[in-house]
């Protein structure tokens, strides 16, 4: 399964309409900041899943960033389908 790494464009798509009561240069900044987390937690996981370490199911590293995958895994899942969603719905004439 290929991961897709997500812009902060994507992020800004998905955010827009939650960040509306949010003062713009701020919910600008968040975003970047959430993609940056978005990203570097890719970067992790991809180092977890190649990990060839034999005592790694007993290393707190290891375990705690398998944590973040699942974390990232779901939190990807929603976001694509959000992004795909929204796509779709631009097409759509009103």
């Amino acid at each position: 399964m290929a991961v897709e790494e997500l812009q902060t464009k994507d992020v800004s798509e998905i955010a827009k309409d939650a960040v509306l009561d949010i003062d713009p240069k701020i919910a600008e900044e968040l975003r970047n900041i959430q993609a940056e987390l978005l990203n570097y937690s890719t970067k992790l996981v991809f180092e977890v899943a190649t990990c060839e370490c034999e005592h790694k199911e007993h290393c707190g590293v290891f375990n705690m960033a398998r944590e973040v995958a699942k974390v990232m895994k779901e939190l990807q899942d929603k976001a694509m389908i959000t992004i795909r969603s929204g796509d779709r719905t631009k097409g759509r004439k009103r």
